[in-house]
């Protein structure tokens, strides 16, 4: 898979941030728990605790210094809107050390 090839010996990391308004923040919170404890049913993927991601929230679009920081080989990043009477989740698998979506 390019850049995204697993190195051995080594699981991949993966960082599951959230980005949402206010009014949707708890909704938002759950949805990104479920996906992470989801993900950390992988035995070949670790997942980075929640409580490490929380200050990225709001702030850093850019996530290659996140996942440095955090030593993450992946950022999986999304959002909740809602529309009246609908919700909307967008979800993106982005590639920490390039800024950009792995590539198959």
């Amino acid at each position: 898979m390019g850049s995204t090839r697993s190195i051995p010996g080594r699981r991949p990391t993966v960082q599951v941030c959230r980005r949402t308004n206010a009014e949707l923040t708890a909704l938002a919170e759950g949805i990104s728990d479920d996906i992470a404890t989801g993900l950390s049913q992988f035995s070949y993927l670790k997942v980075i605790a929640h409580s490490s991601t929380l200050r990225y929230a709001q702030g850093e679009t850019d996530v290659r210094p996140v996942g440095r920081e955090l030593g993450a080989r992946y950022v999986l990043e999304g959002s909740v809107r809602q529309a009246v009477t609908k919700l909307r989740l967008a979800v993106q698998l982005v590639d920490a050390s390039s800024g950009a979506p792995p590539r198959g």
